[in-house]
């Protein structure tokens, strides 16, 4: 990821409403489900386990912010919305 798309990325989570970084989230899991159903199609089990592994994050930190008072701190201080 370019320096310039990164910053653009971050800048976009830290002045996200708590609804808005939880869509990004949502975006975030359904892509790199789409992706690991690619990669195992294609036999790719590496990236299968890559791609497995950032949604599994993505459950973990929407599962923590769903009980969490201070969730949009959580999810900010979270870099899960910049993966691609």
């Amino acid at each position: 990821m370019s320096y310039g798309l990164g910053q653009y990325k971050r800048t976009s989570v830290e002045t996200a409403s708590r609804e808005q970084i939880l869509l990004m989230l949502y975006q975030a899991a359904i892509k790199n489900c789409k992706k690991a159903i690619e990669a195992i199609e294609q036999r790719n089990i590496p990236k299968k386990g890559e791609y497995i592994g950032k949604l599994q994050d993505i459950i973990v930190e929407l599962s923590i912010a769903s009980t969490s008072t201070s969730a949009a701190t959580s999810l900010r201080s979270s870099s899960l919305c910049m993966t691609t």
